[in-house]
């Protein structure tokens, strides 16, 4: 189940179901979300909530006029719970919608992990996060391999967490927790590529740390960006 707030992204996501959860978007909002064709791909769209009548004509007129499109029904409040009984969220009336695999589709691959993760996480690209180096209140936490980290080098002033140990570094009470991670701090996780960084920041934040973000492009868009980039001494 994947939690969106944001119209745009419902097209990486063909064949899927979603409610529409009105509260958070204005009705002018909703219309250009609707134009723009953002729901063309869905294969159903239930609603919920008093907001959601004014999505279902709008809806409805405009797949009319397309000669069809996702089945659109209205959820009553056994079926919707019964749609979030694996889901633990809070604030859930200010999204957009909720989206859930094709029936048969319970297999969850890094894809879509990461797709989700990225759904909850604040997530920016290399390039927005170059003001940040060395920041006194930001912290880069590097999740590489060491054997990366060699060859590759590191963004100035980051502190380096395998991925491995990232969960028993962080909870203050594992003998193997790190000072690093209980500073009242903003924590920028990032990787190769943007993908094993959003896992992280994912259960970081699951597992109580706050203000916490990832470099979507990674270490590879880093230095793509420009980004200074500091050699890691070999150690023989």
């Amino acid at each position: 189940m994947i939690f969106v707030e944001d119209p745009g992204e419902l097209g990486r996501y063909p064949g899927w179901s979603c409610i529409v959860l009105t509260k958070g978007m204005e009705a002018a909002d909703a219309g250009e979300a609707i134009a723009a064709g953002h729901f063309d791909g869905l294969a159903e769209i239930g609603f919920h909530g008093p907001g959601a009548e004014a999505w279902f004509p709008a809806l409805d007129s405009y797949f009319s006029g397309k000669g069809g499109g996702p089945e659109l029904r209205a959820l009553d409040e056994r079926l919707f719970a019964s749609v979030l009984a694996d889901a633990v969220v809070t604030g859930l009336h200010n999204r957009l919608v909720i989206l859930r695999a094709p029936e048969g589709d319970a297999r969850r691959g890094a894809d879509r992990m990461v797709a989700e993760a990225n759904t909850v996480v604040e997530h920016i690209p290399a390039a927005d996060a170059l003001g940040l180096v060395e920041h006194p209140d930001v912290q880069f936490i590097d999740l590489r391999d060491v054997r990366e980290v060699h060859r590759e080098g590191h963004i100035p002033g980051d502190y380096h967490c395998p991925r491995g140990m990232l969960e028993f570094w962080l909870d203050p009470t594992s003998e193997y927790a790190k000072s690093v991670f209980q500073q009242d701090k903003k924590y920028v996780f990032y990787c190769a590529a943007g993908m094993r960084s959003a896992l992280a920041a994912r259960t970081a934040q699951e597992m109580g740390l706050r203000n916490v973000a990832h470099i979507e492009d990674g270490f590879a868009g880093w230095r793509a960006a420009g980004g200074p980039v500091k050699e890691r001494l070999r150690i023989l």
